[in-house]
């Protein structure tokens, strides 16, 4: 290459990497603002919006304002350096001036009484006016390059594609670095500082080569106009501008729909799948703008080609429905394989998400070269032109993910609103080919009659919004008791055949009716409330299921605040939870705000006596387990007031899980730490040293309250309840040492790699080995010794006993050693006999062991006689669990007792009529006795409650096929197949009934 030819392409080589530089310091600062505005307004639909809002409408408005000034300015690039300065610098003062608008916002927020939707409106408008200095400087880059980029309008397309491109792939790499790296690995203060380097370094390269910009001819603006061009009517290309904003509507309700959909199906909800989402789009579009741009300036006719742009966008946009449901299959699959290589294992989901989105990215990529050519005849008002198309393409995308959230999801579910953008899409595409002014009357009704044919065979083929609600369940046999697509979130109550209901968030499932959860949701009330020498108020984080709220109701509390932050959780608890929660949204006592937790805390004056944070995963709520955080909370505690917080000891590295209670234990000096069981761990901070006074203690057990809430969860005693102390800050620096901190800065946790969600060894046995009582913190007064001596033998026996459990607990499930857990809950149940998780885990292992194939006949029957010998302790102490029932009897039936197994069954059927397990297993008996009526009569309640229980059809065909009703009996094996073509033996009945019918 000559050095001519090297000189001539230098200059816009170094605009395009100046450019590329732009938008991947624009795309760091998105996604670093969406974490810290959410710090402070709070990690809800409206902090996320109110960034995303400001960032795309200070661009519109930027691309309007420059795209007239630059038209005028005789230094385009001079303008260039000022833009890149003023974003750099932004950024450099960002820590400062942040501090100061959260000191504006807390002040409005208590010199006015402002209602929510209030609250809402002024923290968007604030945080809306602060992000559009520098987002209105970003957006005026592109009409100023676009002017000083564009020489000859025959080359207008390709520049402008070239443009367009290297941004959009800047904003690419911006984002993957900031989302997979840069956060994770230097902070969020420092990626913000990353990128402000960018900003100073384009601005200095541009500075430092301007002398050789001036004299580089290539670069003098040719205002002739195109020689190949058909002058277009003026009202085709205001059409072409405006169906331009319309198109930006739909693809940014696109993106916000396709994550919705891929949410419910992701693995790893955290950061990393809205980075894959984002980072699908950027890439799309930029290089779509790149593979257009190669040809757009020979093409003729670019009104056709934009038509069939936007049909294929359309169409791609409905067949991707039909493809979510194959993509859930092969996840499904794939997670069965998955090792702890992060990459290897979550990176397989996320590239199957990118590859699914991409196609019709890629189409929306090219609308920009398309239309910028369509719409700048001369280059006269180059920079104004592409302003305005920039500033209608953004106004549009605003509105798009505005609508798609709050309207159409909410009002017609993912897969009208799939077809809803579609349809805007394809109207587009029909408009535009009606007004072609070159093309005659049968190319156009040909055309609009290909695209309608085409659509009605893509609409043919969708799954429907039932596929996507069943998404919500684990197991399949559950039923969808309750689903809600709201603006935020997703939210499911779905129900196992076992009777146990679960809440699912975004299909991220966050509490079970389970025996276990329960007691967690109930110690996260009661624990700090015992701790506590007289609460009169308190704050709950998170509703749930509201059995935590629910447990707080007691004498002496005036008030309970909860913030709830999805309107659709407490739809969820009111309507589905009420016999858990005891119909607790009726109290009065109850004061239920609908904000995010730490938002809320952030902004009010209250003092609370108690704050317990009923919070998820600490990778899905990071912004509730930070340093920061707890030191919010203390400052909204009274002087003798109590924090207690709720985490996993699952699905994070250990160094991440002791990052949380590091966070915890610097702002709360006297922490202990509370093991519910092997995957609940609750830490509380108390002003004090804990010390308890036995009398005081025992006094509030004996609330009757208290008795009938705890007393079938083996929580009824101050001795049960004490045994799950596991250490406070005597004992904690062993745990700690080296711990790093959870911070707002650098959330650890948050941004976690580990893949499993399995208990992990390496933190559980610490926190074992660590485990004591409480016995010396015991304070007695009126006692006499031989009490005293007693009282602490229990309360000494049954901490041993909890650390047996968990022994047992761990060598089950880490180390698979049926027999040595089998053993250390033995051990556990010596020093108390009456414990129901004990029992349950006892009977659990020793059926379990009389199924291995390996065991002797004589010894498995001696472990069947040892689990129906629990299993008839657990009933007896706790006859209000109809799951137990269902166990006692399923048990007896294998052992051929069928006359106590069907009072068992009996015995379920009573406390929970829907059930499906115990009228199946009944049915069998029965059936087996003759009495084929009324073993219909279960089997069909059974399907009616759970149509997806595919047992229960089985063997009402059977009884079917016994009464000699061969088409009913066809009818039940049909419904299987329907759903499980493989179940069983089915096909071969069918086979049979259809030969005995011919």
């Amino acid at each position: 290459m000559t050095k001519n030819k090297i000189t001539s392409y230098f200059p816009s080589v170094t605009i395009l990497v100046v450019f590329f530089f732009s938008g991947a310091s624009a795309l760091v600062y998105q996604t670093v603002w969406i974490r810290k505005f959410g710090l402070v307004f709070g990690v809800d639909l409206f902090a996320t919006s109110t960034v995303i809002t400001a960032f795309m409408a200070g661009l519109a408005l930027g691309s309007l304002l420059v795209g007239k000034i630059v038209d005028k300015h005789k230094n385009p690039l001079l303008l260039l350096v000022y833009l890149e300065l003023g974003i750099g610098l932004f950024a450099l003062l960002f820590p400062f001036t942040f501090k100061l608008l959260d000191t504006l916002y807390v002040g409005l927020y208590h010199s006015l009484s402002f209602g929510f939707y209030s609250t809402q409106l002024y923290r968007f408008s604030l945080a809306f006016l602060y992000l559009l200095i520098p987002t209105t400087l970003m957006g005026g880059t592109l009409p100023v390059l676009s002017k000083v980029m564009v020489k000859n309008i025959d080359a207008l397309g390709w520049n402008i594609g070239r443009l367009y491109s290297a941004n959009n792939f800047g904003a690419f790499v911006g984002c993957f670095l900031a989302g997979f790296f840069m956060m994770r690995s230097i902070g969020l203060h420092n990626s913000i500082y990353a990128a402000a380097g960018l900003n100073m370094l384009s601005a200095l390269i541009v500075f430092l080569l301007l002398p050789l910009f001036k004299k580089n001819v290539g670069f003098e603006q040719d205002k002739s106009l195109g020689s190949h061009d058909r002058k277009l009517p003026g009202y085709v290309v205001r059409f072409i501008l405006w169906a331009f904003a319309i198109e930006g509507f739909a693809a940014l309700a696109y993106e916000v729909i396709w994550t919705r959909i891929l949410l419910g199906f992701s693995y790893d909800k955290s950061v990393y799948f809205y980075t894959t989402v984002i980072l699908c789009f950027i890439f799309g579009l930029s290089v779509g703008s790149l593979l257009i741009a190669k040809f757009i300036d020979k093409k003729r006719d670019l009104l056709l080609l934009f038509a069939g742009i936007e049909t294929a966008i359309g169409l791609m946009a409905i067949a991707a429905l039909a493809l979510f449901p194959r993509i859930a299959r092969v996840l499904s699959v794939w997670r069965l394989t998955y090792s702890e290589n992060w990459w290897a294992s979550l990176g397989k989901e996320y590239a199957i998400f990118f590859a699914v989105m991409l196609l019709p990215a890629l189409l929306m990529g090219m609308t920009f070269p398309v239309v910028s050519k369509i719409c700048t005849p001369h280059l006269k008002r180059l920079g104004t032109r592409i302003g305005e198309i920039g500033f209608l393409d953004t106004v549009g995308s605003i509105f798009g993910a505005f609508a798609a959230g709050f309207v159409l999801i909410p009002l017609f579910g993912v897969v009208t609103s799939v077809l809803i953008a579609a349809f805007i899409n394809l109207t587009i595409a029909l408009l535009t080919i009606l007004l072609h002014p070159h093309r005659n009357p049968v190319f156009k009704t040909a055309s609009m009659i290909s695209i309608g044919v085409l659509a009605l065979l893509a609409v043919l083929i969708l799954p429907g919004n039932k596929y996507f609600q069943n998404w919500q369940t684990k197991r399949a046999s559950d039923r969808l008791l309750y689903y809600h697509e709201g603006a935020d979130a997703a939210i499911a109550v779905a129900q196992h055949n076992d009777g146990v209901k679960f809440l699912a968030i975004n299909g991220s499932v966050t509490a079970f009716t389970n025996y276990g959860d329960t007691r967690v949701h109930k110690m996260l009330g009661y624990l700090p409330w015992l701790l506590h020498d007289d609460p009169h108020n308190s704050l709950v984080i998170g509703l749930g299921m509201g059995i935590t709220v629910q447990s707080l109701m007691l004498p002496g509390m005036e008030q309970v605040d909860c913030v709830e932050i999805n309107r659709g959780i407490v739809e969820a608890a009111a309507r589905h939870f009420a016999t858990e929660n005891n119909r607790v949204l009726e109290e009065d006592r109850l004061n239920l705000i609908i904000d995010d937790g730490r938002s809320y805390l952030h902004t009010t004056a209250r003092k609370y006596d108690i704050i317990t944070s009923n919070a998820v995963h600490a990778r899905l709520s990071g912004n509730l387990y930070t340093e920061e955080f707890y030191k919010i909370c203390r400052e909204r505690l009274t002087d003798d007031g109590v924090m207690c917080q709720w985490t996993s000891t699952n699905w994070l590295s250990p160094a991440e899980f002791t990052s949380l209670i590091a966070a915890f234990h610097a702002v709360f000096p006297h922490t202990s730490l509370w093991l519910v069981n092997a995957g609940h761990l609750l830490m509380v901070g108390t002003p004090e040293p804990i010390q308890i006074s036995y009398a005081d203690f025992e006094q509030k057990f004996n609330l009757p309250k208290l008795q009938s809430d705890l007393h079938h969860y083996s929580l009824g005693s101050p001795e049960l309840f004490l045994a799950h102390f596991v250490c406070d800050e005597a004992r904690l620096p062993a745990l700690l040492k080296d711990a790093p901190m959870n911070r707002d800065d650098h959330p650890l946790a948050e941004l976690s790699r580990v893949v499993s969600k399995m208990q992990i060894p390496e933190i559980l046995l610490p926190l074992i080995h660590i485990k004591t009582d409480l016995v010396d913190r015991l304070i007695f007064r009126d006692e006499g010794l031989e009490e005293m001596v007693s009282i602490k033998r229990q309360v000494a026996d049954y901490a041993a006993a909890e650390k047996y459990y968990l022994e047992g607990v761990f060598a089950r499930n880490i180390y698979n050693e049926p027999l040595l857990a089998l053993n250390m809950i033995t051990e556990a149940l010596k020093l108390q006999p009456d414990d129901y998780r004990y029992r349950e885990e006892a009977a659990s292992l020793n059926l379990f062991l009389a199924g291995q194939p390996d065991v002797p006949q004589k010894d498995a029957a001696i472990f069947m006689d040892n689990a129906i010998g629990h299993l008839w302790a657990m009933t007896a102490a706790h006859p209000i669990f109809a799951f137990d029932w269902n166990n006692l009897g399923y048990a007896l039936m294998n052992y051929g007792n069928l006359d106590e197994a069907t009072a068992a069954f009996e015995k379920a059927i009573n406390l929970a009529p829907d059930y499906p397990l115990p009228r199946i297993y009944l049915a069998s008996i029965i059936g087996g006795r003759g009495h084929l009526d009324d073993a219909e009569h279960h089997l069909r309640i059974a399907v009616e409650n759970f149509p997806d229980e595919l047992e229960g059809w089985y063997r009402l065909g059977v009884v079917y096929e016994l009464m000699s009703r061969r088409t009913e009996a066809i009818e039940a094996y049909e419904n299987i197949i329907k759903r499980n073509a493989s179940y069983r033996d089915v096909t071969r009945r069918l086979r049979h009934l259809a030969q005995l019918a011919g």
